[in-house]
């Protein structure tokens, strides 16, 4: 006989509730593996908090409510949804008889579906802001990818043809302006870079050459940069054809994906895309995606850890890997700038878009370190200035900690680099240094969880 935990003291397993006591709330309710029992609901409320907390300045806290998430999620087996087909070939749901193929089932399924791609790039998402190794990697998925938000928009009439073709995984390209078209997709590449970033770090693994590795995600990242240039070239055109549309995108609800028509008027009955996909929209997501990919490329082949490289203790900085982030570094400044031109008050992602910012200038911060050597430099100042105003926009739409400090950081080294004396410049790095050693990327280190 065994006994698990519960309120109050050890009961015995799989104990039965006794018939006078049906609501005995000392016997808390699991299923048949006595995992913790609980819907795709509970799910979706874990996540949510999770991602409100991970706005304040308590972040690691969000950890906990992830993890609820996350195991309950693997108790539902929401990463084994389409585990059957799988293991089939099979490429997409089976066709069933329509009058089986309830609009309710479709629904439900789908949601299952999107709650866990939700969750999968949240785990991508944490993994970077708080310097951990994927807790739901790739090869755990038996999931199809999310439905097209067109289609995911008119179910009803996609229960009459039965479900789309679609494979297990999600996509690593870019296909539109919902959430799961263009983010899920960032996440995807993300989750490999993390993984070859962090099997450096393996005691016996991490000194095999990993250069394969790193060839193939940069083709990913290429391709995830062709299919963005198309999405924008498609709104482009059409735009051209129905005008001009300036309705913003309500992100209100990424598992229903049911926009909120009820202040616009219809469509025109030729346009064949979803007014998720206005030109706003597309023009939105091009600038935020252009600054994640340019960050991407930085993350792949640079220092994560900003003190590092600050330091420079094996000349990184004369290597090619070097010249490679710089570009793209300055690359991210500048998309920064469309962002802000698109999207002032930065609220767009005002969740997930600072740990991304931050990644994309610590280069920058090295640039304007290296200059009382090598002398001003206008374009490295003026793409400190917009970094400096992103993260100064970012405080007033979502205050926290870390952009403050690292805005005070940047600015700090503007300031010392423009004419302080040597012992004031000394006296600064010193002070950086304790700043910057708050949100380390090194082995063992939390990055954001301080």
């Amino acid at each position: 006989m065994s006994y698990l935990p519960c309120i109050g003291g050890l009961r015995i397993e799989n104990e039965q509730v006794p018939e006078q006591y049906p609501y005995n709330s000392n016997l808390p309710n699991t299923t048949e593996s006595n995992e913790p029992a609980g819907a795709i609901d509970d799910v979706l409320t874990f996540i949510l908090l999770c991602i409100g907390v991970s706005g304040g300045d308590f972040k690691s806290d969000c950890l906990k409510w992830w993890s609820k998430a996350a195991r309950l999620a693997l108790s539902l087996r929401l990463n084994r949804l389409d585990e059957d087909s799988s293991l089939s070939g099979l490429s997409s749901p089976p066709r069933k008889h329509k009058g089986q193929l309830l609009l309710a089932a479709l629904e439900a399924e789908e949601e299952k579906r999107r709650v866990f791609w939700l969750l999968y790039s949240l785990d991508r998402h944490l993994a970077l802001s708080f310097n951990r190794v994927l807790q739901i990697p790739d090869s755990s998925c038996e999931v199809y990818a999310p439905l097209a938000e067109n289609v995911w928009g008119t179910l009803d009439e996609v229960l009459l043809l039965g479900p789309p073709a679609r494979a297990i995984g999600p996509l690593s390209t870019i296909s539109g302006s919902s959430f799961f078209e263009y983010f899920l997709p960032l996440m995807v590449i993300l989750g490999d870079i993390i993984e070859v970033h962090h099997s450096k770090h393996h005691p016996r693994l991490g000194s095999l050459d990993n250069s394969l590795a790193v060839s193939v995600i940069g083709n990913m990242i290429s391709e995830c940069e062709e299919s963005l240039a198309r999405l924008a070239h498609e709104a482009d055109v059409r735009h051209s054809a129905y005008g001009n549309s300036d309705t913003p995108m309500l992100i209100s609800n990424l598992v229903t994906g049911l926009p909120d028509n009820s202040h616009q008027a219809p469509p025109p009955p030729s346009r064949s895309h979803d007014t998720h996909d206005d030109r706003s929209d597309v023009r939105l997501v091009v600038a935020y995606s252009t600054h994640i990919l340019h960050v991407m490329h930085v993350l792949l082949h640079g220092k994560w850890d900003a003190i590092s490289m600050l330091d420079n203790e094996d000349d990184w900085i004369t290597t090619p890997r070097f010249a490679e982030c710089a570009s793209h570094a300055i690359a991210a400044s500048e998309a920064v700038s469309d962002i802000l031109k698109f999207d002032p008050e930065l609220t767009f992602m005002p969740y997930l878009f600072g740990i991304y910012l931050l990644h994309g200038s610590f280069i920058l911060l090295l640039f304007a370190d290296r200059m009382p050597q090598l002398g001003p430099n206008q374009s490295v100042e003026q793409a400190c200035e917009t970094i400096i105003r992103a993260h100064e926009v970012c405080v007033v739409t979502l205050s926290t900690e870390f952009q403050r400090n690292f805005r005070r950081v940047v600015r700090s080294t503007l300031y010392s680099v423009r004419g302080s004396s040597p012992k004031g410049w000394e006296e600064h790095k010193l002070a950086r240094r304790r700043v910057l050693s708050l949100y380390r990327w090194t082995k063992g280190a939390k990055g954001l969880g301080i």
